[in-house]
């Protein structure tokens, strides 16, 4: 009776939080339609592993362009396999962060998925995560000025906790960005960034949190610096 109560609980949790990587279940894919009834012209896909995420933007947005970005070199031949034939989309084999040079990322041998920049104090993925990869990271901003970026109408991040540190990277040019998806969850307890240094820095700089939940609605009220857009769902999973 009580294993059957405490996996009843664990399912209602996990339900509550929005553990589900399913983007037509999750919300991902109703904020993605609702990016694309404002008609945008620039999105940035960080952490865009084989490109699934790229490849709905495209298709949903043909006029759009997207920069992708993954980190992982051999995962980056999977997005450059996945988005082939694409024109609108842009693949990097670089991440972002708050700073440029290497980072170590922890991998998996199961599936390309699952990446990790920091694990510590996460015993459960110890075993999972066993082999090691050193990567190359940038700075949003930089990578803005060298391709002459005015506007960003959208920015995904799923770079499992280091989510905060590729917002910082945009540092001044974070007033060229209209909406960003990211997301707040158990990778958060290893690399020490908490909700309220995301809400520290965003809504100084005009943007109001929400959370996106599958079949109930959570908001997000943009800045009005670029003008008017509808009211839109903010991160992704847990916040």
């Amino acid at each position: 009776m009580a294993d059957a109560l405490a996996r009843l609980c664990n399912t209602f949790h996990r339900g509550l939080n929005n553990v589900d990587f399913n983007m037509q279940r999750n919300g991902e894919l109703r904020v993605l339609t609702a990016i694309a009834d404002t008609h945008p012209c620039c999105i940035f896909d960080v952490g865009a592993n084989n490109g699934e995420w790229s490849r709905l933007a495209s298709a949903l947005i043909p006029n759009c362009t997207i920069h992708a970005f993954e980190i992982v070199p051999s995962t980056f031949q999977q997005l450059q396999a996945g988005t082939a034939g694409l024109k609108n989309v842009r693949v990097n084999n670089f991440g972002l962060s708050n700073e440029n040079g290497d980072v170590v990322i922890n991998i998996s041998e199961d599936t390309s998925v699952a990446t990790a920049c920091r694990i510590e104090g996460m015993k459960a993925h110890d075993d999972y995560y066993r082999d090691r990869v050193n990567c190359v990271v940038r700075k949003a901003s930089n990578y803005i000025q060298e391709q002459n970026i005015e506007r960003i109408d959208f920015v995904k991040i799923d770079v499992e906790g280091m989510d905060l540190r590729v917002i910082r990277g945009f540092e001044d040019t974070l007033s060229y960005v209209r909406a960003i998806q990211f997301e707040y969850g158990v990778f958060n307890i290893a690399s020490h960034d908490l909700l309220a240094d995301f809400c520290a820095l965003l809504v100084a700089r005009g943007f109001v949190i929400g959370k996106n939940i599958s079949k109930r609605r959570a908001v997000l009220r943009l800045p009005l610096r670029h003008g008017k857009l509808p009211w839109l769902k903010l991160c992704r999973r847990q916040i």
